[in-house]
């Protein structure tokens, strides 16, 4: 482009930003700022909305409102054109996609009190079930920032992948059987970009969190904890995908806008074969019996574009609820599962589904029932917990001691 064009399309912005700005502080009175600040209190975008979805409950009301998401595009468009590569600690990445802004350089973690509290409650839980004949397994999924790839400007640092290293070391030395997705993808040849939401820190669900069901399958087979599965199970040919072009804006583009880094088409695949299951919530009083797709999805949320309202990847699994139970009718295992995770668990925990007898999910963010007496009741045969590099210090890893 010509600097004379270039100097046009300045030109032209800068009327278009003055006269909508005296527009809207006329007749809205609020600053992209402000609906910044909104957003940065927001706790959870997707599980409030989801129980405001089933419990038809409209006073949960929009978190952002029409004008608000406009203020936050047009900053965004605005840190577009000006070549900016950080906005509202947003930071993009050098394949393109958005993550959090990572550290600098002279960061130092502190990795023993970084690791300390998981290792110790995956250590104690893995022996309390071990008393029960149970099995655990912890799964460490990967983070945007990939290990073997070169997505950071020289002077930014990532030491996520270092502490995650250190811990699943430290889980190993514990007899802590665990398996590292980074490691698996790595080898496969899947990059950051395949496995990722350009605007959102969650997986693609087509790719990165198909791929985590089938490692964790293969892994369970492998140590022993499960039989073989019909390959079909865990063949991406035996499920049929429909894409939403343009749908999801996820919690990273919802902080920068849709024309800072972009929006995402969304892909749900659902099972071609014939499934039986059943969903029960019990905080929300829902239960749901039918085929998988009517049992897990929620495709209300995939039937309307509002990108700072709605999240599409809250479709899988019914987002995130503290404790919920899911049987198959037809499960090829005759065993209990029990799967302990964040939002990163949706897409891959709902799978697992079609293998076992029985699957609870528990979220310890939010779980506040007794964890001990319900081990002991549930008594699982296999224990999964996920978390990725960023959340190892997260409830879902540092209170899964009984």
């Amino acid at each position: 482009m010509s600097k004379l064009a270039d100097k046009s399309l300045i030109i032209i912005f800068s009327a278009i930003m003055l006269s909508l700005t005296i527009y809207g502080l006329s007749t809205y009175g609020r600053s992209a700022w402000s609906s910044m600040r909104r957003l940065d209190n927001m706790d959870n975008v997707e599980t409030v909305n989801i129980v405001a979805e089933v419990n038809n409950a409209p006073e949960f009301g929009e978190f952002i409102r029409p004008f608000d998401g406009f203020w936050i595009d047009i900053n965004g468009l605005a840190a577009r054109l000006l070549g900016q590569r950080e906005l509202n600690s947003i930071y993009r990445l050098n394949n393109g996609q958005l993550s959090w802004k990572p550290a600098t350089l002279d960061y130092v973690p502190n990795i023993p009190a970084i690791i300390e509290p998981g290792v110790s409650a995956l250590t104690a839980l893995n022996d309390f079930l071990a008393e029960q004949g149970g099995e655990v397994l912890f799964v460490m999924a990967p983070g945007k920032v990939s290990k073997y790839e070169d997505l950071l400007t020289k002077e930014a640092y990532d030491p996520e992948n270092t502490v995650a290293d250190a811990f699943l070391d430290a889980l190993t030395a514990n007899k802590v059987d665990n398996v590292d997705l980074r490691e698996i993808f790595h080898d496969l040849g899947y990059s950051s970009e395949e496995l990722f939401y350009i605007t959102d820190h969650h997986w693609r669900a087509e790719t990165g969190g198909f791929y985590a069901y089938q490692a964790i399958v293969k892994t369970l087979a492998d140590l022993g904890f499960i039989g073989e599965t019909d390959p079909m199970l865990t063949d991406i040919a035996s499920f049929k995908k429909t894409t939403y072009e343009k749908l999801f804006l996820g919690y990273y583009g919802k902080r920068v806008g849709q024309y800072f880094g972009g929006v995402d088409d969304f892909v749900l695949i659902e099972p071609d074969f014939d499934t039986l299951i059943s969903t029960e919530i019990p905080n929300w009083d829902n239960y749901v019996t039918g085929t998988w797709t009517e049992a897990t999805i929620f495709k209300s949320l995939l039937e309307k574009r509002d990108y700072y309202n709605l999240s599409a990847y809250a479709a899988y699994g019914n987002s995130d609820f503290s404790y919920g139970i899911r049987k198959n009718y037809n499960a090829p295992i005759d065993k209990k599962l029990l799967v302990i995770g964040d939002s990163f668990g949706n897409v891959p925990y709902s799978l697992l589904t079609l293998i076992f007898r029985e699957v609870q999910e528990i979220d310890m963010r939010t779980y506040n029932r007794d964890y001990a007496a319900y081990l002991e009741e549930y008594s699982p045969d296999i224990t999964i917990v996920l978390a990725g590099v960023n959340a190892i210090g997260d409830e879902n890893v540092v209170k899964v001691a009984p």
